[in-house]
């Protein structure tokens, strides 16, 4: 068992208060550290974006010294892979990584992540029917969502809304004459096209 004598992180379990210690120190985490550290900290609660948040990770150069560097997008694309492949080495696969694992205390059941991010009734699997933990993780994540939408249609509104510009005419309207003058433009120009070609000789 790895112990690193440093501050506990106010607010974080003790799994990933230690998970966390080994980042901020560069510590070598082993396989086995990691699949048990990781697994306690999904088990207490947390959620993979949080994990890696308390780590400090954001891109692969921040697993260099602790864990074997692992491609991902996000923070916790990253953890998640790095500790889906150190399963797989402890397990002896060399081809596909077998499941990481966790015990749900609510349920008791053996839950599987599927991946770092999405659904948690589609990415968590392995509850009971009806498991409190599943419905708690299920409605954050609803909540979650309907706040970035509400942020999404508040800046959609901002970018789209008119605004006044330096001679007090706002975009909009400008927008309206030059879109109106390039139809004029054009409209010329097919009629110039038009009294040339009858003028041609036949």
């Amino acid at each position: 068992m790895i112990t690193i004598r440093q501050s506990r992180l106010p607010g974080v379990d003790e799994p990933l208060a230690e998970l966390a210690a080994c980042f901020r120190s560069k510590s070598r985490l082993p396989d086995q550290a990691l699949v048990r550290l990781t697994a306690a900290a999904r088990a207490a609660g947390s959620r993979w974006d949080d994990i890696a948040a308390a780590c400090g990770v954001q891109t692969y150069e921040d697993l260099a010294g602790v864990v074997d560097r692992i491609t991902g997008e996000t923070g916790a694309d990253l953890l998640f892979s790095a500790a889906q492949y150190a399963t797989g080495q402890l397990a002896g696969s060399q081809r596909r990584y077998p499941p990481l694992t966790w015990t749900c205390p609510e349920c008791g059941q053996q839950v599987t992540d599927r991946a770092a991010s999405g659904r948690p009734v589609h990415v968590e699997h392995g509850h009971a029917p009806g498991c409190a933990r599943l419905a708690r993780d299920q409605a954050f994540d609803d909540d979650r969502r309907k706040r970035l939408r509400r942020l999404v249609t508040v800046s959609c509104r901002s970018v789209l809304a008119p605004h006044p510009s330096p001679a007090g005419r706002n975009q909009s309207s400008s927008a309206s004459r030059g879109v109106s003058f390039l139809m004029r433009g054009r409209a010329d120009r097919s009629n110039n096209w038009r009294n040339r070609s009858a003028l041609r000789p036949t």
